[in-house]
């Protein structure tokens, strides 16, 4: 919860799942895979989005700032390569969902 000076609030819940490595753990929907993580350079991210309706992609800092977005079209794989090089060291989320799933994952820049 955030309050301000002259007394508004608000506040929001997050749901984080930590992963690392490259293989996704048993139960991930969109089988995203995120690698290298920990990481210095750039971070890869795979996913298979062959039999699911599309899934965006977002990529947050650790105050919630929205720092990347992007789509996975349905009936595709998925690859892209982010630059980190210009983050700052600390932990980020990338948080992928569609319609029906929504899931949050940590990495690592160090």
């Amino acid at each position: 919860t955030v309050s301000a000076d002259n007394g508004c609030q608000s506040s929001k819940t997050v749901n984080v799942v930590t992963e690392t490595g490259v293989d996704a753990p048993d139960g991930n929907p969109f089988m995203l895979k995120i690698y290298p993580n920990p990481a210095m350079d750039f971070v890869n991210l795979e996913m298979d989005v062959r039999e699911t309706d599309d899934v965006l992609i977002e990529f947050y800092n650790s105050e919630g700032r929205l720092l990347f977005n992007d789509r996975a079209v349905r009936g595709n794989r998925y690859y892209r390569n982010i630059d980190i090089n210009s983050y700052p060291k600390g932990i980020y989320y990338i948080r992928t969902y569609n319609s029906d799933i929504s899931k949050v994952s940590k990495v690592v820049i160090y």
